[in-house]
């Protein structure tokens, strides 16, 4: 059976304020998110995990180092990179084809879901 990741992008207006990565299975990619979080100068200021039977749920709320806001251009190489891992993080390679990025609701107040994007590996 095929891995699939779900990644959901969480905003308040403008800013990109979190992400959370649901994949099929129990290994967890904060690690690689971490450092890649880290080249583009945006620290985790929080990190939850819940590991079901058989995916697991990381919630990942971050913002810049010097304290400003994840907007612009930022955000989408954030985005990018986020997803790059998730999807390369499961064993495959995934192809431009493989992402679907569509507007969805959010229940938060003062948030809004920027996109969620699937990938079969």
């Amino acid at each position: 059976m095929p891995l699939i990741s779900r990644v959901q992008f969480v905003q308040a207006g403008s800013r990109l304020t979190a992400v959370e990565i649901v994949r099929r299975s129990r290994a967890p990619v904060i690690a690689s998110v971490h450092r890649t979080l880290m080249a583009l100068g945006i620290v985790i200021s929080s990190y939850q995990a819940l590991a079901g039977t058989s995916e697991i749920t990381e919630r990942i709320v971050f913002e810049r180092r010097d304290g400003g806001s994840v907007e612009s251009q930022l955000s989408d190489a954030a985005k990018e990179a986020i997803l790059r891992v998730a999807i390369d993080d499961e064993g495959g390679d995934a192809s431009p084809g493989d992402t679907d990025n569509s507007a969805s609701d959010d229940n938060d107040d003062e948030s809004d879901v920027d996109s969620l994007a699937e990938a079969e590996v």
